[in-house]
């Protein structure tokens, strides 16, 4: 596998640089640039470069051109701050709002290349998350029509009054990340939405998208699931992803989307529809429904896995699993798959991908070198 695996990653890492992160997307078919792209393409390549996959001057001429066009797209009029929108007009929203998954996402793309080209964009970019309002909530958001205690939590972004579960969780874990590393980040407010993510999670199956829709999906499990790596330690993290993740297993693929909900509406779904079936999962029951996951979920999917395979308790089982999952990815890529085919010119799809198989390629290649760093005989 790992030469169709380098000639995978390479592949996507140099139509990223060709295209520059301009193309359709699912939700938007008029070819535009894609922040969300440049960020993932950003942790992919700290990625290669630590693994050995690319030089260090091939890293750098990757690298400068996305910082720059990171740079002209930046949505705030603040010279201090820096912030990133879709690059495309989505429901209520312009195409220069900024959102808050999106500027997470880049900023951590910039924390995993620590260097002279990344730092100033990224002290603008965690100025903007690190002063980023918090509704006082209930009150300011649909979500919350009852009394919170006065939490106060950031929204999907400042024209969009809604708490989405992923984007909390991943804007806390990039602020905590940064906290670490030496960034002049307030504490307080990472464990505060810490603690709302915890208290969201529907045991066993994970977290809807937000507190009042039945919608749990593959991607934004991932997001989640790899945000907590940084907020909580790892074995927490990998007992509720073992727990999780096995809901969207489907044979050798996964699935996209599940539905928790009441016995009545699952049933109703399940005779409506002949790709859904039902189980009860506690006092609710799931709707699972047979659609392959997407292109960018199997990309983060491949990204916890990878993570847990190096760091968590029961490395050999999640490693198994991602070169399972990676061998498939790589047949699905190289046949005429009308899915794949389709989403992988989509860059943010492809991107996510990218990140996900540059991770199974540093696993593989650690697993392959003993511990004086030379290449296992």
């Amino acid at each position: 596998m790992n030469q169709e695996l380098k000639q995978l990653v390479l592949r996507l890492a140099q139509r990223q640089a060709d295209c520059g992160g301009v193309g359709p997307d699912k939700y938007s078919a008029a070819p535009c640039y894609h922040p969300m792209a440049d960020a993932k393409y950003l942790s992919s390549l700290g990625t290669l470069r630590d693994a050995g996959l690319i030089s260090e001057s091939r890293y750098k001429q990757f690298l400068a051109p996305a910082i720059e066009r990171l740079r002209r797209s930046n949505l705030s009029g603040d010279n201090d701050k820096a912030c990133w929108g879709l690059g495309f007009a989505y429901k209520q929203t312009s195409a220069t709002e900024p959102f808050l998954i999106t500027t997470s996402l880049v900023v951590r793309g910039l924390l995993d290349n620590n260097c002279e080209l990344t730092r100033d964009l990224c002290g603008e970019g965690l100025n903007w998350l690190n002063t980023y309002p918090q509704r006082g909530l209930p009150g300011e958001s649909p979500d919350f029509p009852a009394p919170a205690d006065n939490l106060r939590l950031p929204t999907f972004s400042p024209n969009t009054a809604i708490v989405v579960n992923n984007v909390v969780a991943y804007w806390a874990a990039v602020l905590s990340d940064a906290n670490r590393e030496g960034w002049d980040i307030d504490e307080s407010q990472i464990g505060a939405a810490t603690d709302y993510i915890l208290s969201q999670y529907r045991c066993p199956v994970g977290w809807t998208y937000r507190i009042t829709s039945p919608r749990i999906d593959l991607l934004h499990t991932g997001y989640i699931l790899n945000a907590l790596g940084s907020l909580q330690p790892l074995r927490t993290v990998e007992d509720i992803a073992m727990k999780a993740l096995a809901f969207f297993r489907c044979g050798t693929r996964m699935i996209d989307k599940l539905d928790l909900m009441s016995k009545t509406e699952a049933l109703e779904i399940c005779q409506r529809s002949s790709q859904a079936t039902a189980l009860p999962v506690g006092d609710s029951w799931l709707v699972r429904y047979d659609a392959s996951a997407r292109l960018w979920s199997y990309g983060e999917t491949l990204t916890l896995l990878c993570r847990l395979a190096k760091d968590g308790l029961h490395q050999g089982y999640w490693a198994k699993w991602a070169r399972r999952l990676g061998n498939d990815l790589i047949s699905q890529c190289d046949c005429a798959n009308p899915q794949v085919f389709e989403e992988i010119d989509y860059p943010r799809d492809a991107m996510h991908l990218l990140d996900g198989m540059g991770s199974l390629w540093a696993l593989l290649r650690e697993e392959n070198t003993d511990h004086s760093g030379r290449p296992a005989r």
